[in-house]
């Protein structure tokens, strides 16, 4: 009997290692939002630090929302990164926003003939946010929706274009954000 309890112990071990493992290994069009959902349903701080910046407008998109524009994507996913975060949630996160199979065009300044044309690509925005009670800062500035947030980086596939960069490729990247559900 008792050799029998074992091997059932052992078979539901093995199957949770397995589902473990393949969670993991999923393409992250799957994976984040499997991440998504859990982490809105276990971490009583998801909603306080991404609700915000859900509802702030891209920048130079008067009228789109990140929240608006990232639900219309394909395999759309808001996930977070906690540090320094006490009991109370107030802390410093990283949160991304992760869209797939999307047409980035994006235009050089250098020659006409300067184009990057990507299909299909997966699209990161990483913010980095610190909550203080019930304020929350991003790049250590408060949210204002009306003006807008910028990411900290934007990865298009494997290149990643950041807020202060020089050339025009980060906010190519918010427009096409915005608009490619058009």
């Amino acid at each position: 009997m008792g050799n029998k309890v074992a091997r059932i112990l052992f078979g539901i071990i093995i199957a949770g290692g397995i589902l473990v493992g393949g969670y993991f290994i999923l393409p992250g069009k799957v994976h984040y939002p499997i991440k998504q959902f859990i982490q809105s349903k276990t971490n009583d701080n998801y909603d306080k630090v991404i609700d915000p910046l859900k509802k702030s407008i891209i920048p130079k998109n008067k009228e789109i929302t990140y929240g608006e524009a990232f639900e219309k994507l394909d395999s759309s996913a808001w996930t977070i990164e906690e540090s320094d975060v006490d009991d109370k949630g107030d802390g410093t996160y990283t949160i991304y926003a992760d869209a797939y199979n999307i047409t980035v065009s994006l235009e050089g300044e250098d020659s006409d003939d300067s184009l990057i044309t990507k299909t299909n690509a997966h699209v990161r925005c990483e913010f980095n946010v610190t909550k203080q009670g019930s304020e929350i800062l991003v790049d250590n500035k408060p949210i204002d929706e009306k003006k807008g947030v910028s990411p900290t980086l934007i990865g298009v596939d494997e290149t990643n274009y950041a807020k202060t960069s020089s050339d025009t490729f980060f906010q190519q990247c918010l427009d096409i954000i915005a608009h490619q559900s058009e």
